[in-house]
Formats: C-alpha cells, structure tokens, sequence
C-alpha cells in the first residue's frame, strides 16, 4: 500500500476517533471516575468529602477527554504529506506568517499552538475548579422538596408536566431509613411539593413512577430542588439539592406504574462536623457556621473575595501566549499601557472602586453577616433616612437587603460603611448557603 492511501485510510479513522470523543468522551470518563465517589459513599465518608471530590472529579474528566483529543489531533497532522502546500489567507501574513506553507511547516505550526493551548487549557481549569471549591458545600436540612423533571423520556422537555397528570411520588432516605412523606401540595407550576413541619435531613432519594401517566412522560433527566418555608409572604426560595440523567440508562425508570426506581440516588449532607480538622474543613465550616464561628467567618468570607477574581486571572493570562501576546510585552507597550493607566485613574475616582474597597472592609470586619437584620441609617442632605432588612449577600459592590415585603433592595457598599448600623441576628436557618450542581451522575443499586 502506498503512502498515500496510507492517508486516505487513517485520517477518516482518526476523524471519528475526534467525533466520538468530542461526543461520548466527557461524560464516559466523569461516569467512570465517580466510581470513586460511590466507593467512599459506601465506606460512609463524610458527605463533604464526597462533594468536594466530586467537584476535583469534573475537570479531571475534561482534561483527559481533551488531552486525547488533542493527542489524535496531533497524529492526525503527522499524516499530512510533505508535499502538500497550503495557501494562508492574506490577513496572517501581517502577523509573519508565509503566504504557503508545506505539510512540515503546517504541522511544526500547528503541533505549537496545540501545545501552548494545552498548557493555558490546564491552566484555566486548574484555576476555575479552585475558584469552584471556594462556595462550601449544601449543609442540607429542608422542609420543603419537589422533583423538578426537565426531559422525558419520549426525549422531550417536560411540557406535558404543565396539565394536571400525575406525576412521580417522592421517597427520601436517611440512614437508609425510608422518610414517612406528608401530603403533596401542588405548586403554582403543577409540581407537587412535599412540605414537613421541620427540617429533613435527607441522604438519598428516588420516585415512584406514576399510576395514570404513560411511560413515556416519566423524566430521564431531572433536578431534586429544596427550599426552607419562608416566614413572610415572600416567594419560595429554589436551591439546588441534585440532578440527575439517566438516558444512559433508562432502564432505571421502570415501565411499569407505581414502582419504585431501581436506583437510590445520592443527596449527601455537606455538612462539615465539628472534629473535622484542617484549613479547608475550618474554612468550609466557617461559611456554613457564621453565627457559631463570627470571626472565622469574616476571614473565611474576605478569602473567598479576594481568591476569586485571582483565581480568574490566573485562568485567563495564560491564553495570552496561545496568540503570541508575551504578558510582559503587552503591558510594556507605550499606547496599552497609557490607556490602561488611564482606565485605571478613571475607575479609582468613581464610585466601582469605592464600593469595593468598603465591600472588601465590611466583610473583613464581620459586624453583620447573612441572616442578621439590618437598619442603616444615612444622612441625605440635612435630613436622615434608613433602609431596613435581612442581610442576603455582602457583595462587591452592593449589599442585598429582603425588605419586609420580601423584596430585595441593593444598597451600594460606600454607602453602609459611612453610616449608622443597627443589627438584630434572626433564626439560623435564614442563613442558607447556595451549592453547586454536583454529583449528577452518583446512585447506588437498592
């Protein structure tokens, strides 16, 4: 066989290899290493450390997939014949760039960029998976619970969920103990929602399918949702407990009506206990603790402020080099670093840099956190006003404030640090924590 179709032969080959990987790759290799997470849910590892590895799991998944993408791409250029020359378009002659380059020159070029872009690409995702673990894991505990479906099986959106058919029951676990489940209430969206007078702590969860709906409007894909019974007349708030998709395998769902899901599915509480030693269990248990852990809060709260945005940047200059743009030429050149200079003086006059300079100290400072309610009082002119509510967010530059119409009101951070504060702590439970979507694809057998 000649070297030619030699080439004919493996290039299709090793362009199925790329579509099958840029398709099934991901997902297969993040199911593959959750294993991992199972076998520490069935050695009853504490449900944080089951999060948090789950979270280190996902880009690892992401960058093996892209790795061997990038491993085919490459074999895939050395197969480009030596003579073969292509013309480069006009406007990458301006950046030194020859008008025709040969089979060598292409894959010598190529083989650089792919590589510089591998090392960025490790970079960025080495950065956001850091900036990912600085938001604590869900502490859980909720008194409220609905089965979000999102996709069918017919494999399509849960438009059929918004008439009145019946839809999954809910069971939740604790301890592999089955929760006795009140009375569903159907929710404004025709989702029926499981109230308790107390706080549930659930680990795992599965459904029953419907009685009288068809097969084919069972979900495949789906979001288990939690919420705390609000005191006012204030709009429930959603988090995110899990999510699940079974189209790998919907057998999981069984066609018969009113039997039980042949898997459980994980829900573990992120709750970090008290005889949990290190920096990131402390740092965690201090987000979730604030009322218990004041001071440690405050430092744990400025961290995550002052990590984030270093963390982006991190991910970021990286993919400077993939263009040739040396992070130092670039800012020692004359007209980018006057305009930058200038940018700079600009934003320091405005009001941007203030709030987040009083943002950044209130934070630090740790005189009011979530949950505490609030009243600022400010001078307007000659006269004094005040705004009053539950502290929601301390952000950068704005502090979130539910008024008591359950209405979020925003009050700009230079403002507050300047002014009068008068504080009132409120239940714990108003200091709920947000999570991230994880453990999607985590289940046991029954």
């Amino acid at each position: 066989m000649s070297q030619l179709d030699n080439h004919v032969w493996v290039i299709p080959i090793q362009t199925g290899l790329l579509v099958l990987l840029w398709k099934y790759g991901f997902s297969s290799f993040h199911r593959s290493l959750r294993l991992c997470t199972r076998t520490l849910y069935y050695f009853h590892v504490e449900g944080w450390k089951i999060w948090t590895l789950d979270i280190v799991l996902r880009p690892v998944a992401i960058l093996t997939t892209i790795l061997l993408i990038l491993v085919n791409f490459d074999m895939m250029l050395w197969q480009i014949p030596p003579e073969v020359e292509v013309s480069i378009p006009p406007v990458m002659s301006e950046l030194g760039v020859p008008s025709e380059l040969g089979g060598a020159q292409l894959r010598e070029i190529a083989c650089d960029v792919l590589h510089r872009a591998f090392k960025a690409f490790l970079l960025t995702l080495l950065a956001s998976t850091l900036a990912t673990l600085l938001d604590p894991p869900d502490q859980g505990g909720s008194n409220m619970f609905r089965l979000v479906p999102v996709r069918l099986r017919e494999n399509t959106k849960a438009a059929p969920y918004s008439n009145k058919l019946e839809l999954p029951n809910l069971v939740l676990f604790c301890h592999d103990e089955e929760i006795p489940m009140p009375q569903p209430q159907l929710g404004p969206d025709h989702i029926p929602v499981w109230e308790f007078e107390e706080p549930a702590m659930i680990d795992e969860y599965s459904w029953v399918t419907s009685t009288s709906a068809p097969p084919e409007h069972d979900p495949i894909e789906w979001r288990l949702e939690g919420a705390m019974r609000p005191n006012t007349h204030a709009a429930i708030q959603w988090h995110m407990i899990h999510t699940a998709n079974i189209d790998w395998d919907t057998s999981i769902a069984p066609i018969e009506r009113g039997v039980q899901c042949t898997r459980r599915f994980i829900a573990p509480s992120g709750l970090v206990p008290v005889s949990e030693k290190g920096l990131l269990a402390s740092y965690y248990r201090a987000l979730q603790n604030p009322r218990k852990y004041r001071d440690q809060f405050a430092i744990a709260l400025l961290l995550r402020k002052l990590l984030f945005p270093l963390f982006i940047a991190i991910g970021l200059i990286p993919w400077l080099s993939v263009f040739g743009l040396e992070f130092a030429s670039y800012v020692g050149m004359t007209s980018v670093t006057g305009v930058a200079v200038g940018a700079v003086v600009s934003l320091a006059k405005s009001e941007v840099i203030e709030n987040m300079l009083a943002g950044t100290l209130m934070s630090a400072q740790g005189n009011f956190i979530q949950g505490d309610t609030v009243e600022i009082l400010y001078d307007v002119g000659n006269s004094q006003k005040s705004v009053k509510g539950v502290v929601c967010n301390i952000g950068t530059a704005y502090l979130s404030l539910q008024d008591e119409d359950g209405k979020i009101v925003q009050v700009p951070n230079r403002r507050v640090l300047g002014s009068v504060l008068r504080t009132k702590t409120v239940p714990a439970h108003m200091n709920r924590l947000r999570r991230g979507d994880t453990l999607a694809y985590l289940s046991r057998p029954q």
